[in-house]
């Protein structure tokens, strides 16, 4: 999934969002987000888990995705961007 637009100072604000998931009975949800890291010599992007709640009975995940996961460093315009994966699992399974 991936969120985009166009960020000035006025729009540089945390992000609500929700989205509606297929039924996994016994499932667990989790969200991560991938983080830009320019530390001069190198770029880094990671993956990390992000607050997210999910309701089985509504079917939605929701969070509040921070300002600082959205950069204009991955695209060729002025937008920003923030990607981010669900990982889903029956529970009750190794990690």
């Amino acid at each position: 999934m991936k969120v985009s637009g166009t960020r000035t100072p006025e729009t540089a604000r945390d992000w609500e969002a929700t989205a509606l998931l297929p039924t996994c009975e016994g499932c667990e949800v989790n969200l991560f987000a991938q983080f830009f890291e320019d530390g001069g010599e190198e770029v880094l992007d990671s993956f990390e888990l992000v607050d997210a709640s999910y309701s089985a009975k509504s079917q939605t995940l929701t969070a509040t995705l921070s300002a600082d996961l959205f950069t204009h460093r991955r695209t060729n315009d002025a937008t920003f961007e923030a990607i981010v994966l669900l990982g889903v699992r029956q529970r009750g399974e190794v990690r």
